[in-house]
């Protein structure tokens, strides 16, 4: 964890120091055409150019300080630090927009505890619809794409913004270590994803499925098709790989986003995968089908270009 703190903080000095002196020579430079105009147009220009610098930089700043920071994970549900925690959970949730529209007002005088519980269950259906919708569209576009590289930074785009999406959702202003530690988590499942458990845990889903779901449609989609049928079940195993892993890091992200004592990473991670296995199948059902049609699509298209028809 330190090194890569130190890692992230030496990139990021790097950024602001490339970007400032971007920024200083356009700067100069425009203000400088500015010049040649009238001096006092010059004058002007960098004096509105500060101004909308130094609000650029505000924005985030007090967007930043806006909310205390919640502090490091309890050990236990017991002491000073537990009670301390959850009463920041608590007034972090109280300005909640999706909570004070889920609870109602009289929740507020509870105690932490069950406030905090009635608001993570309260915001559980939108956070899996959210983890659902993503993993749904990593499933079609990775089945159908097939391009390792592209597939990719597809999904890693995907987590990121999965993530943050949740993040927004529970509106919590973790510290920089928390957030590293939620990224951290994203990248090590990333490394996991292709282990020999999840390809069974793959097998485990699909097998029941293809009869039913794929099996039909293969074949009837042109005189031949039977040929494809490899093709298309490899393309639906690879994008049913990408969506486990969207599931898994949707559930880790928001396990840790809803702890209120430090979470063990090995019971998260496990929970989290059957969680993921659990809800692979319906992503595969209600899919499946777009990826059968689009693979028929093409296969149509070919064949008539192949014929000059």
């Amino acid at each position: 964890m330190k090194t890569l703190k130190r890692a992230l903080l030496a990139i990021s000095i790097l950024v602001i120091i490339v970007f400032g002196l971007f920024l200083f020579n356009e700067t100069t430079d425009f203000v400088a055409r500015m010049h040649t105009i009238s001096p006092q147009a010059g004058q002007i220009s960098l004096i509105v150019l500060l101004v909308i610098y130094a609000i650029l930089l505000l924005i985030p700043i007090v967007a930043l300080f806006r909310y205390k920071k919640l502090p490091e994970y309890p050990e236990t549900t017991e002491g000073p630090e537990y009670d301390a925690y959850v009463l920041q959970v608590k007034e972090n949730l109280e300005r909640n927009k999706l909570v004070r529209n889920e609870v109602e007002a009289s929740a507020m005088n509870e105690s932490s505890e069950e406030f905090i519980g009635r608001s993570y269950a309260a915001l559980l259906p939108a956070a899996n619809a959210v983890i659902k919708k993503e993993a749904s569209s990593v499933f079609v576009t990775t089945a159908v794409s097939q391009n390792g590289a592209l597939d990719g930074l597809f999904v890693l785009v995907s987590l990121s913004k999965l993530i943050y999406r949740l993040l927004r959702m529970y509106e919590v202003r973790p510290s920089i270590r928390r957030i590293i530690q939620l990224y951290s988590n994203v990248f090590g499942t990333v490394l996991l994803a292709r282990t020999i458990e999840d390809m069974d845990l793959i097998e485990d889903q699909i097998e029941p499925l293809l009869a039913t779901v794929l099996g039909g449609s293969v074949v009837s989609l042109v005189p031949g098709a039977q040929s494809v049928t490899n093709m298309i079940v490899s393309s639906v195993t690879e994008g049913a790989i990408n969506a486990l892993l969207t599931l898994r890091v949707g559930a880790i992200t928001r396990r840790y986003l809803t702890s209120v004592t430090k979470p063990e990473k090995n019971i998260v991670r496990r929970q989290a995968s059957l969680e993921a296995a659990a809800l692979l199948g319906s992503i595969i059902k209600d899919n499946g089908i777009a990826v059968v049609k689009a693979f028929g699509k093409a296969t149509k298209q070919a064949t008539k270009t192949t014929l000059g028809l």
